[in-house]
């Protein structure tokens, strides 16, 4: 609660250093006495700002907590590229999704993963094709409105050069009505304490590569490839 009320504070006296700066006048502002009162400004925030007491995350995965977590949904994200008419890669992310963690980290095989994606929530930054995405050639998100991922087969394959744990995750990717084996190779980039209040967060990363044709999203092949690259980064705290 101290830390809320803390940073509350911090975020206000921030807005109030920014109306401050708004009110002086276009030629002050331009000036060196506007470059003052900014590098003035910047000061107090930074001595405002508050102390966090920050660890960086434990590598070593045998020393994480053991338990049910949940998919931090501000801190995931699963973003896809694919080659669009041999020019250049397209790509776009899922807004919205939601997710659980069985996590034993010393039993691997009680370890489970389960992720839901909302097939509506595909952004690219182009609303016609977002919307062409949602459609029946594509994603068909009014009959398919969920795409998910369960997996619990999990290996360890050793360590990458930041001394991190990797290995792989197999399950199974349901998409269009059609579930396809899928492995996921992922990275492990630790545990901790998570700053912001939220008690112990695991963090991994992981990429994979699909053909969407062999779920039955056929559209447009193949002036936008068949192949797709899926890169996906995520936080999953312990539950309460």
């Amino acid at each position: 609660m101290k830390t809320r009320i803390t940073r509350h504070i911090f975020l206000s006296e921030q807005r109030e250093l920014r109306k401050i700066v708004a009110r002086r006048s276009p030629k002050r502002s331009a000036g060196v006495g506007g470059t003052i009162l900014c590098l003035l400004a910047l000061a107090t925030t930074a001595l405002a700002q508050p102390k966090m007491d920050y660890k960086a995350p434990e590598l070593d995965h045998t020393k994480a907590t053991a338990g049910t977590y949940i998919l931090d949904t501000k801190h995931a994200s699963v973003h896809w590229k694919i080659w669009h008419l041999g020019f250049s890669h397209y790509t776009g992310r899922f807004n919205e999704m939601t997710g659980t963690l069985q996590l034993n980290p010393t039993d691997l095989t009680k370890n489970k993963v389960s992720i839901n994606i909302k097939s509506d929530s595909a952004n690219t930054g182009f609303d016609v094709m977002d919307t062409k995405l949602d459609g029946a050639d594509f994603f068909n998100a009014e009959t398919f409105p969920a795409i998910t991922f369960e997996a619990s087969d999990v290996k360890i394959t050793g360590k990458n050069q930041a001394g991190k744990t990797i290995g792989t995750v197999t399950g199974t990717l349901t998409m269009l009505g059609v579930s396809k084996p899928v492995t996921l190779n992922t990275t492990f980039n630790g545990s901790g304490t998570n700053p912001f209040g939220k008690g112990q967060t695991v963090g991994f990363s992981a990429t994979t590569q699909i053909n969407r044709s062999d779920f039955g999203l056929k559209g447009m092949i193949p002036m936008i490839s068949d192949e797709v690259e899926i890169q996906i980064e995520v936080e999953f705290n312990l539950a309460s």
